[in-house]
């Protein structure tokens, strides 16, 4: 008894909410697409620069890799750390900003 109320109110919830949800769902899809585009752009240009530019985990690596070649475990792990260190640093710079 209990699940046909819940699901007759599901139905009426869908059947008269129908316009607004797929209002918001469309316009949470675009706006996700113009950040998200924006946020990649800005991951990646940040991840290179992480990956070959000034930090510790850059010059180690570079180094190693001048007279070693890599093993596919040690660089999958230096590309996770890249990529934490990349979002810690996305999110540190617009944390910074918004904080008053």
């Amino acid at each position: 008894m209990l699940f046909g109320s819940a699901f007759v109110v599901g139905v009426l919830s869908v059947f008269f909410l129908h316009k607004w949800i797929s209002r918001s769902f469309r316009l949470f899809r675009e706006g996700m697409d113009k950040e998200f585009w924006i946020y990649c752009d800005a991951f990646r240009q940040r991840g290179w620069e992480i990956f070959w530019g000034p930090t510790v985990f850059g010059i180690i690596f570079g180094l190693i890799t001048l007279w070693y070649a890599p093993l596919l475990k040690w660089f999958l792990a230096y590309l996770l750390t890249v990529f934490f260190a990349t979002g810690y640093y996305l999110w540190r710079e617009n944390y910074v900003r918004f904080t008053a």
